[in-house]
C-alpha cells in the first residue's frame, strides 16, 4: 500500500501553535498557584541550553543549523507532560517568539498495554536569531 501524505505546512503549524499557546507561569503566578504536582522554575533559575536536549532532539538541532547559516538559538521554554499533567515548566512571563523567530522541538514517548497507558511528551522552545541574512537552504 503506497501512502502519500500531504507536505507539511511549517507557517501554518507555528501559527496553530502560537493561537494555542497558555503560558503557564502567567496562569499560575497571576491566577492560582500551580498544582502540588509540578515544578515551576524560570529559564533564569533553570537555563536551558543545547546541551541540556535530548539526544534525539539535539540531532534535529544539528540539522537545523546545517541548513539554516548561523542561527543564534536561545532556548527560553521547556515543559515535560506525563500522562496529560504538566510536570515540569520552565518558562517566565515572555510570550512565544514572533512566527519567523519561533522554533520548537519535542519527542512523545508511549507505553501501552492492556492495563496501563502511559504518555510522555517533552516541549523545548527556542527563540532563534539569525545572525546574517537567512531564508533557509
Amino acid at each position: 500500500m503506497i501512502f502519500d501524505a500531504p507536505e507539511p505546512d511549517p507557517r501554518a503549524f507555528v501559527r496553530e501553535y502560537r493561537e494555542n499557546y497558555v503560558n503557564l507561569y502567567e496562569l499560575w503566578t497571576a491566577i492560582a498557584a500551580p498544582p502540588d504536582h509540578v515544578e515551576l522554575t524560570t529559564p533564569y533559575q533553570t537555563p536551558i541550553t543545547e546541551k541540556d536536549l535530548p539526544p534525539e532532539l539535539l540531532r534535529l538541532v544539528r540539522e537545523y543549523r546545517r541548513e539554516h547559516r548561523d542561527p543564534i538559538l536561545s532556548f527560553i521554554k521547556h515543559i515535560r507532560i506525563e500522562d496529560g499533567r504538566p510536570v515540569r515548566v520552565v518558562e517566565d512571563q515572555q510570550g512565544l517568539p514572533g512566527e519567523d523567530e519561533f522554533m520548537s522541538v519535542s519527542r512523545t514517548y508511549t507505553l501501552n498495554t492492556s492495563d496501563v497507558s502511559r504518555v510522555v511528551t517533552e516541549i523545548y522552545v527556542a527563540r532563534i536569531k539569525r545572525a546574517r541574512s537567512d531564508s533557509g537552504g
